[in-house]
């Protein structure tokens, strides 16, 4: 008799109809029964932050011939993507129990996901193929993002597609992907397989050693030359060219003009800051209140972007009234910094 916990994942991923194969007892039935050949992408938004992994699993030959044996296609030997959407929604509702074999960290940090959202099956060289895109549940911003596939209990195994394994999708320029293989499996390291899992008092975990990774990693906040016309994107900085006042737009565009020196400065950052607070008199009230600690030698700065939050008087108070005195871009914001030497 097949194991119940086996029993319950062959029916969490499907697998229902392969059931009457598996008679072997005990720790034999760890051996992987299923085998999934993946092609994944590290999605990224505009503002240069992660959002989710997208992946596409096409299962063997074997498991995709059971799958499909009870479901009638119009057109003999094929089956349209309408066709197969009820076996996709079991697949992907059952996964969720096993935490669709994936996961991931953002800068050591233990990463959350959302419900897979665009999943959808295809049938292809007679195989099946799951696509599905896990999102993140926060964007996120790090240096280093390590995302992993396997099955703890190796029931599944995985493993990359020889040709484009991974891809960045929409990903800063400056992030580097690294692709990491697990060893393969050995015939004879299979074979004592379920030796090894007997002997060891957690089994649970036994397929980690079996994980495929996605390695990116993204240095700190890029930086580049700021063009006039140019419309400023968020998570990036910007230097002021060399003899122009650098100032920005309502619709974030910046412009490098020929205003005279300040301080004898040009650029010069006094006058940066003040265009910005005159486009953005709530964003950069709230921006100074929140975010900078003031010295207590200005107090009045900080009741004056008090009054401008609670009051929305801003275009009466004096600009440079509320500049932070120590400037920190939220990320939401796009940084742009004037060159002063």
């Amino acid at each position: 008799m097949v194991p119940a916990r086996m029993i319950r994942r062959i029916v969490a991923l499907s697998f229902v109809l392969l059931a009457g194969l598996f008679v072997t007892a005990g720790p034999a039935a760890a051996h992987p029964h299923v085998w999934v050949t993946m092609t994944s992408e590290v999605v990224y938004a505009p503002d240069g932050s992660a959002t989710g992994f997208r992946q596409a699993w096409t299962f063997d030959d074997m498991y995709s011939t059971f799958a499909t044996q009870d479901i009638t296609p119009k057109v003999q030997g094929q089956f349209s993507r309408e066709e197969l959407e009820p076996l996709a929604k079991v697949n992907i509702d059952s996964l969720k129990e096993y935490d669709y074999f994936t996961y991931g960290k953002a800068n050591d940090q233990k990463l959350t996901f959302a419900a897979p959202v665009d999943y959808w099956l295809e049938y292809k060289d007679s195989m099946l193929v799951l696509h599905f895109t896990l999102p993140f549940a926060q964007p996120v911003r790090a240096a280093r993002l390590s995302l992993e596939v396997f099955d703890p209990e190796y029931f599944v195994d995985f493993s990359f597609a020889e040709k484009n394994p991974v891809a960045l999708s929409g990903a800063p320029e400056e992030c580097k992907l690294k692709v990491v293989k697990p060893e393969e499996a050995s015939a004879p390291n299979v074979q004592r397989l379920p030796d090894a899992m007997a002997s060891q008092p957690d089994t649970m975990n036994y397929g980690a050693q079996f994980a495929n990774r996605v390695l990116v990693e993204c240095p700190g906040m890029p930086v580049s030359l700021a063009r006039h016309g140019e419309i400023a994107q968020p998570g990036r900085a910007y230097l002021a060219p060399d003899g122009c006042q650098t100032s920005l737009g309502s619709d974030f565009r910046i412009a490098c003009t020929s205003e005279p020196a300040e301080h004898g400065l040009r650029p010069s950052v006094s006058f940066l800051f003040r265009t910005v607070a005159r486009r953005f008199p709530m964003r950069w009230a709230a921006w100074g209140a929140t975010s900078t600690r003031f010295p207590a030698s200005t107090p009045t700065r900080a009741r004056a972007s008090r009054r401008c939050i609670s009051t929305r008087s801003c275009s009466t108070a004096t600009p440079s009234s509320f500049l932070p005195a120590r400037p920190m871009i939220p990320s939401n914001f796009p940084a742009v910094s004037a060159a002063m030497s």
